[in-house]
């Protein structure tokens, strides 16, 4: 039976999620946001203030943010495919 503040068998503190495993995929969120928030500058940049930029200047922060970011966000499920 469980006792209040628990589930499984756990104590709410140590759900699946917190501490380490929790923070990575924290950082992968907050990649993932900076990598697409690179176009916001972009059209601000292009649109707002008619400056002559291109794709190409941006595309790479964009990726160096996104993929990491996607890896970090499926870390558990990364690690048990390769234990």
């Amino acid at each position: 039976m469980n006792h209040p503040g628990q589930r499984g068998g756990r104590a709410t503190g140590d759900l699946p999620g917190s501490g380490r495993k929790g923070r990575i995929e924290t950082v992968g969120a907050i990649l993932v946001v900076l990598g697409v928030l690179v176009w916001v500058v972009y059209a601000i940049l292009r649109w707002g203030l008619d400056q002559d930029v291109t794709v190409r200047q941006f595309l790479l922060f964009h990726l160096a943010g996104v993929i990491p970011g996607s890896v970090l966000r499926r870390w558990r499920l990364i690690r048990r495919l390769f234990r």
